[in-house]
């Protein structure tokens, strides 16, 4: 049968049936719906990771995630698909006005890679200041130590990340 006819004859069937309402009727409470659990209009489990974000920190997340230097490149391909400890780490992370290069939110672990132009910034000891005020760990590595000792950053990794929160 053509497709056009197929959809002639559906709207005819349902013309002669007349139209009426789909009502669905569930004994099932979901999470999203207002009720217990809502708090304006935000989930009491999603509050934190969407206190996280605003659309301008997004954007430029998202565009640099496609732009990864190659010690950022070099640590993601340690730091991908729960390699290390089963973890999940994401990358170009925003955490509220900031975005963190790699960040695990499971245990609230940020790690920085940075390169020479990073010495004494007080841009960063700010934005250190408020990661560790909205309680993340910070873990800072030199790019030039991620590309010629790569397996000595992810043996810290592995360390810091194993160890609980001092």
């Amino acid at each position: 049968m053509h497709p056009c006819t197929l959809r002639h004859s559906c709207i005819v069937h349902i013309r002669r049936l007349g139209w009426r309402p789909l009502q669905i009727s569930t004994p099932y409470s979901f999470p999203w719906s207002p009720g217990e659990g809502w708090v304006g209009g935000i989930f009491n489990g999603l509050k934190q990771a969407t206190d996280m974000r605003n659309a301008l920190t997004q954007r430029r997340a998202t565009s640099l995630r496609h732009s990864l230097t190659d010690s950022e490149q070099a640590l993601w391909r340690l730091l991908r698909r729960r390699q290390i400890n089963g973890l999940r780490f994401r990358r170009q992370v925003p955490i509220g006005p900031y975005i963190a290069d790699f960040a695990c939110l499971e245990i609230s672990v940020v790690i920085e890679v940075d390169g020479s132009q990073h010495i004494d910034s007080e841009h960063d000891r700010v934005r250190d200041q408020y990661l560790k005020a909205q309680g993340f760990r910070l873990l800072r590595f030199w790019s030039n130590d991620v590309l010629r000792d790569t397996q000595s950053v992810a043996e810290a990794i592995y360390r810091a990340t194993k160890m609980p929160p001092s």
